[in-house]
């Protein structure tokens, strides 16, 4: 290999280093702070109580965008009461499925007990939404380290 051969692993890895080692570092500062967030809405959502619900209403607003495309929103509104008799009123974001369709429909939430405004019509993809990050977050470490890894060892 001749010397242009060395250069490029030397600039290979110098560029590993230089450019994947901050990130690297950025996630192992933030790894366990997700990790502490994940466990504590785990935690959360293990501890929510079942009560009936109700789509009392859906909302729906429309933009454009820079391209002036237009964008409509729709977010049902959701009505229910918990057990000690807490009325509760609240967009609901995510988790019920066809929202253009769902006023009237009668649904179950699951809400936190100290904080019933802490609630969700989809317990189960709040499940997977909590371990998809988890893993993800993993895997986005052992990646940037790998690469890290290997720019160190190409220098």
């Amino acid at each position: 290999m001749g010397w242009y051969g060395y250069l490029g692993l030397w600039c290979a890895g110098f560029g590993g280093v230089a450019l994947v080692g901050p990130w690297a570092l950025s996630l192992v500062h933030h790894l366990p702070e997700n990790v502490r967030d994940t466990r504590r809405r785990r935690d959360t959502l293990a501890a929510m109580t079942a009560v009936p619900g109700r789509v009392v209403a859906v909302l729906k607003s429309a933009g454009t965008d820079e391209d002036g495309n237009t964008l409509t929103t729709i977010v049902p509104v959701v009505a229910f009461t918990t057990h000690d008799g807490t009325a509760v009123t609240a967009a609901c974001e995510w988790g019920i499925p066809d929202p253009a369709r769902s006023y009237g429909r009668e649904l179950t939430v699951h809400h936190a007990p100290h904080d019933p405004t802490d609630f969700t019509a989809d317990i189960a993809g709040a499940h997977r939404a909590w371990r998809q990050g988890i893993v993800f977050d993993t895997l986005g470490f052992v990646v940037v380290a790998a690469t890290a890894v290997v720019g160190a060892v190409a220098l």
